[in-house]
């Protein structure tokens, strides 16, 4: 075969691909009354979406032509598992699944092998929290965008897109209405955390702007995702509780699997224990990372435990960050490290022994009472 003919037929799959996938759209129809419909998995409701996974597919169809004798879509199908195995261990596991999902949703209705993926360990998760990218970003030179970020936690194309507009008042209390740019294309409305100082710098950017946008730039190399860890932080400080007012109480976790016929979630205790082993013997307060969650743009809590709440346990701001904390009346978060680091607690223990299991749990209970409040008051002193 020819070159001419190696690309025609590329050509011809790619137009055929753009096609397919274009047809899935649903723009402007809720995606919530499809899940309920059971007809979600058939369609795509944003563009977003629509975008990220032509991509893949593109890149997908591009390998079939190059390694393989393929003229329809549906010879493409049968190159999916080799294609996987080519890529395990080159990228990260999270774009392994994106590029699974998309592969998924494109070629339903048709027969694929879709490989297993080993699991994600957040150990592995690096993205914007290396010091040297949070060093070598001239935060001095962008103030008013990092004062915003701390603010506000807004992903990227969010804050491109922002408008002076974007602003709405819900029962006395101001907040930014992210209407454009959102995951999946869902819309929030985000608290302003910090002090008076910080919320009126944030009023004027936005009066500032009027109907145009609030940013006309945002660099690339603003490590955008460390900043909203570190407002995450803010929200679920907040919002966090002793452990003896979330001991007894229960909070219906949507991360677990539903029941049919039931909404989906589970009702469990309010405290979130951790298994992984740099955070052994911690725990924290599932309410309150719900809360940081929403605004974050999520509906899981297990993305707060996952992504977002490194800054509780280590040191994660450079000089300038920790000077416009301070002067901006945010909690102190810049000895993160030293200061809210938990004491390691007494391993669990069960017994036969009824009467030894009480006086063992009673014990570990005091000692994880102890240190929530000793750290939920170091933590928000500010917010009280």
């Amino acid at each position: 075969m020819s070159r001419k003919q190696k690309w025609s037929k590329r050509k011809r799959l790619r137009v055929a691909a753009t096609k397919r996938l274009h047809h899935m759209l649903r723009i402007g129809e809720s995606r919530h009354l499809a899940k309920q419909e059971g007809v979600a998995e058939q369609y795509i409701y944003s563009y977003g979406t629509y975008h990220t996974y032509l991509k893949v597919v593109l890149r997908f169809i591009d390998a079939c032509c190059r390694d393989h004798p393929v003229e329809t879509l549906e010879d493409c199908a049968a190159f999916t598992a080799a294609w996987f195995a080519g890529r395990i261990g080159k990228v990260s596991v999270p774009t392994l699944a994106k590029e699974r999902s998309a592969l998924r949703k494109f070629f339903q209705g048709i027969p694929v092998q879709l490989p297993e993926l080993p699991p994600c360990r957040v150990t592995d998760i690096t993205r914007h929290r290396d010091p040297a990218a949070w060093e070598d970003f001239p935060a001095e030179r962008h103030r008013e965008l990092v004062l915003f970020c701390l603010a506000t936690g807004l992903r990227r194309r969010e804050l491109h897109l922002l408008r002076g507009t974007d602003l709405t008042t819900r029962q006395g209390k101001t907040y930014v209405a992210v209407n454009r740019g959102g995951k999946g294309g869902r819309k929030r409305y985000v608290e302003i955390m910090g002090g008076e100082e910080t919320q009126q710098a944030i009023l004027a950017m936005m009066r500032r702007a009027g109907e145009g946008k609030v940013f006309q730039h945002v660099p690339g190399s603003a490590p955008i995702h460390h900043y909203r860890a570190l407002y995450a932080v803010q929200v679920y400080l907040k919002y966090a509780k002793p452990y003896e007012e979330c001991a007894g109480k229960k909070f219906w976790n949507k991360d677990r699997y539903a029941v049919p016929g039931q909404p989906p979630g589970a009702l469990q205790s309010r405290v979130y224990r951790y298994k992984r082993p740099d955070r052994q013997n911690c725990w924290l307060d599932k309410a309150a990372m719900q809360k940081a969650a929403l605004n974050l743009g999520h509906n899981r809590i297990s993305v707060f435990a996952r992504s977002y709440e490194y800054p509780l346990f280590q040191k994660v701001t450079t000089p300038f960050v920790e000077e416009l904390m301070r002067g901006s009346s945010y909690p102190e978060l810049t000895r993160a490290g030293e200061k809210y680091q938990m004491p390691n607690l007494p391993t669990r223990r069960y017994y036969h022994t009824s009467d030894t299991m009480q006086d063992d749990n009673k014990q570990y209970s005091t000692y994880l009472r102890l240190i929530h409040v000793w750290a939920i008051e170091k933590r928000s002193d500010k917010f009280q």
